[in-house]
């Protein structure tokens, strides 16, 4: 947990100063209005009372015995909701022989038979991610009724050479977290925050097929 707590203070602000800062409602007519509330009685949740802020975030961890490892998650904070960002879709890299985080292009889920694509995710230095979207909602819906997942990553490292990678068979145990953000998504009404989100799909090539 130190890990993924000192990657997230880290690279936070940077995508709050990357992503132009697009005000936006809540939620249109007609739709139902986001509701924070509901992620209070979650483990996932954290509020910070002197900042009167918070977050919540749910990670997949893939460790490998170089000391490498990827992480897969979803998250929202309370300053995203401010500038009408919806929940976002985050891929980590790191290198443990090199000591570095690498560059995440594009990252593959193969769920069942469903394949869900994100080639050109935004540039986060060292990750990937997307802000809101229709393709990271379904994946993450997905994850609770999942038999088989696999994962692939188009990363580049520090020296600037660009590979691939798999995770052929996912433990679907370790998506524990995905699932209940995803549910927690769900019924709060999250992902109305984002009002395109075929926007947001299409910034990144999203897609599923």
């Amino acid at each position: 947990m130190k890990r993924i707590c000192a990657i997230l203070l880290a690279f936070t602000l940077i995508f709050v100063l990357a992503v132009p800062a697009f005000a936006a409602e809540n939620s249109a007519e007609g739709e139902a209005v986001f509701d924070s509330s509901v992620f209070e009685s979650s483990g996932l949740y954290k509020y910070d009372k002197f900042e009167k802020t918070w977050h919540i975030t749910g990670w997949y961890e893939h460790d490998y015995n170089d000391g490498s490892y990827v992480l897969v998650g979803s998250l929202l904070y309370s300053d995203y909701v401010d500038y009408g960002w919806g929940p976002e879709f985050r891929v980590v890299s790191y290198d443990g022989e090199r000591d570095e985080y690498e560059k995440v292009n594009g990252f593959y889920a193969l769920v069942d038979d469903t394949l869900y694509s994100f080639p050109a995710l935004f540039d986060g230095n060292t990750n990937g991610y997307v802000f809101g979207g229709n393709v990271a909602r379904e994946f993450l819906k997905s994850l609770s009724t999942a038999k088989e997942v696999a994962f692939k990553f188009d990363v580049t490292s520090g020296k600037g050479n660009t590979y691939s990678f798999s995770i052929d068979n996912v433990d679907t145990e370790k998506l524990d977290e995905l699932i209940e953000i995803s549910k927690l998504f769900e019924k709060s009404n999250a992902w109305n925050i984002d009002e395109n989100p075929e926007a947001s799909d299409g910034l990144v090539k999203a897609s599923i097929s």
